[in-house]
């Protein structure tokens, strides 16, 4: 799971901390609600990209700003999904495990 993270954070034997390394390109949604429902958010992003010409270029990145660590109503959710992307390029799409 990635989350934000604003100032430092120390690591733990259960949390490693981690900077992301920077794409040069990514095409980026905002999903906001229930995890359960972000398959629509990766599947608009998808047709976006496909009609824009765009192919990924990486693994995908789900950053989780809000959730039920932070919220009781999972409709207040907030997460960023974040792909690489390439003009021209082709590639499988959909979430990676990680």
């Amino acid at each position: 799971m990635t989350l934000h993270i604003d100032g430092e954070a120390a690591e733990t034997d259960r949390i490693r901390v981690k900077e992301l390394e920077a794409e040069p390109q990514m095409a980026v949604l905002f999903h906001s609600g229930p995890f359960e429902e972000m398959s629509k958010a990766y599947h608009a992003l998808g047709v976006w990209m496909s009609a824009n010409g765009y192919g990924m270029d990486g693994p995908t990145r789900a950053i989780y700003h809000k959730g039920p660590w932070s919220e009781k109503n999972p409709a207040d959710y907030l997460t960023e999904i974040q792909i690489p992307v390439a003009k021209g390029e082709s590639s499988s799409f959909g979430p990676t495990a990680g």
